[in-house]
């Protein structure tokens, strides 16, 4: 199986040596409220008042619902990709590196925050708008459409952020194009060659692929050219940051996710 391949690229000069509901039964002197009833439009009501806190919660559910109703979820299976049986789809990446939080030379790996954007074109959530405004979603949505099955490869760990929610975001376009974005937590294996010390440059990769599709179903590309990778200023207590750079490549595999 032969799978497109995204990199970015790390290169540090080290410097410095390593440091090594309540039942009303349970209160039988308790005057009961008026009867709580939960009607057709959803209204709750205690004693003639309406409960404002789930009023809110409604409202949220209901206007989920009138989306999904707009973007016609339910007419469409999304276990399969956009364009199935038809050309690759593309789907454009590009990194926006938060912080490199370690690098370890010990355990031969490093640690990067970053928000992660995929970009590709799905017919099947086009919707009318006559102002051509998008609409801008949770991960709740993302559970019932397609996103693409990217992975790090030779990552040890690597999480979601969720606080104070997921760090999650699906913006779709009215022409059925999609911005996907997640902030992620990843520590990944780089190969590190000492021969040099204290005077050694390493060079440590990020590689992203699809997990389940090769390249007649899915192409990863850089959305922006050497301009899909960015960072703010990066400063690390052993070493220098040279360069970030992007790479493309396809990889061959015999199976993957198998």
């Amino acid at each position: 199986m032969r799978l497109a391949l995204l990199a970015l690229r790390l290169m540090v000069l080290a410097w410095l040596w390593p440091v090594t509901q309540l039942n009303s039964s349970s209160f039988p002197n308790k005057k009961r409220h008026k009867e709580v009833y939960v009607g057709e439009n959803n209204k709750v009501k205690h004693g003639g008042r309406v409960d404002l806190k789930m009023k809110k919660l409604d409202s949220t559910k209901s206007l989920l619902i009138k989306s999904e109703q707009l973007l016609r979820i339910e007419d469409h299976d999304f276990a399969m990709r956009p364009g199935f049986g038809g050309s690759a789809l593309p789907v454009g990446i590009d990194v926006q590196v938060e912080s490199i939080d370690s690098i370890s030379e010990v355990n031969m790996d490093f640690t990067m925050t970053l928000y992660l954007r995929h970009y590709w074109q799905d017919d099947r959530l086009a919707f009318p708008s006559s102002s051509n405004k998008s609409r801008t979603f949770d991960a709740r949505l993302v559970k019932k459409i397609w996103v693409p099955d990217v992975f790090f490869v030779h990552s040890k760990r690597s999480f979601i952020h969720d606080t104070t929610m997921e760090n999650i975001m699906l913006r779709v376009f009215p022409d059925g194009n999609i911005l996907y974005s997640v902030r992620i937590t990843v520590t990944a294996l780089c190969s590190m060659d000492f021969s040099s010390f204290p005077l050694d440059t390493q060079n440590c990769s990020l590689e992203l692929e699809s997990y389940a599709y090769n390249e007649n179903d899915l192409m990863l590309y850089w959305k922006n050219g050497n301009d899909s990778l960015r960072t703010d200023e990066i400063v690390l207590s052993q070493f220098f940051i040279e360069d970030f750079q992007p790479s493309f490549g396809l990889a061959f595999y015999s199976s993957t996710g198998m």
